[in-house]
């Protein structure tokens, strides 16, 4: 991993057109300060002393923070290891608020106001499914919009499934299979292969997956394939068939008649649209 030996201006970051960038970083000395960007990051080796609006941790392998426009954060030289090195994530602002308008509308919002626990212990699985995501992202150029939008919107589901797990009593498998529905790239499979991998009968699935959230499995991951389709019409340069697939749907007025029903409009007046703006 390469590591910067000089700290790159937000400028830099996000110099054309890029709405994300990502470094690892061994101990940095900032002052207390804040970002007019969304930041991710968590530890990958080592331990260190973080200051958070006040309130100082040790942190060491695999916590995580999401760290929104409000919050005032640093590290200090306290406790600090040799072997110390995060992982941060920058995402520009206006960026991540459209894809948490698109994937979860009320979450932009609730995150600004601390409704949600933004920091989190990531599993091996976790940190090793983000890494794959960074090294597939261009961040000197052109990105993939499905990897990009893959990535944000994984590390909302981490913050909101990490947040249920405090609120709720979901079963942790319940847990799981919503992350599962969740990922952009298991939108083009069928739900029986999704759940194969789950040790309970399908029927037992399907009724208990019911109570607790309140929709079918059917129903819920539709709900998942029209937020992602919604973006990638706003963000991509896929022709309307090729989302339709990504999505999983082999027919195309199937595709529009969903489409419409979440949306109020079809994905050719909603491409129209956004070459408007």
């Amino acid at each position: 991993m390469q590591i910067p030996k000089r700290t790159i201006t937000t400028e830099e970051l996000f110099q054309s057109g890029n709405v994300i960038y990502t470094h690892v970083l061994s101990y940095e000395f900032n002052p207390i300060h804040k970002h007019n960007f969304i930041e991710f990051f968590y530890v990958i080796s080592g331990k260190s002393m973080h200051l958070l609006n006040d309130k100082e941790e040790i942190i060491g392998i695999n916590d995580a923070y999401l760290l929104s426009l409000n919050d005032q954060h640093g590290f200090t030289n306290e406790n600090i290891s040799e072997s110390f090195l995060h992982r941060d994530i920058l995402f520009e602002s206006n960026y991540f608020k459209k894809v948490c308008e698109n994937y979860s509308p009320f979450f932009y919002d609730k995150f600004l106001k601390g409704k949600y626990s933004t920091k989190l212990h990531l599993t091996t699985d976790q940190t090793n499914q983000i890494e794959i995501f960074c090294s597939v992202l261009d961040l000197t150029g052109y990105s993939d919009p499905e990897t990009l939008y893959a990535l944000c919107t994984y590390i909302i589901n981490l913050i909101i499934s990490n947040s249920t797990n405090e609120q709720t009593n979901y079963p942790p498998w319940i847990t799981r299979l919503i992350a599962t529905f969740n990922a952009p790239q298991n939108m083009n499979m069928s739900i029986s292969d999704l759940t194969s991998f789950f040790a309970y009968d399908p029927s037992y699935m399907c009724r208990t997956f019911k109570r607790y959230i309140g929709l079918t499995m059917t129903e819920y991951f539709n709900e998942q394939k029209m937020k992602y389709a919604h973006n990638l019409l706003r963000t991509s340069k896929f022709s309307i068939q090729k989302i339709c697939e990504t999505v999983g749907f082999n027919n195309m007025s199937h595709f529009y008649a969903c489409f419409k029903k979440r949306f109020g409009t079809t994905p050719s007046k909603l491409r129209k649209l956004k070459s408007l703006e």
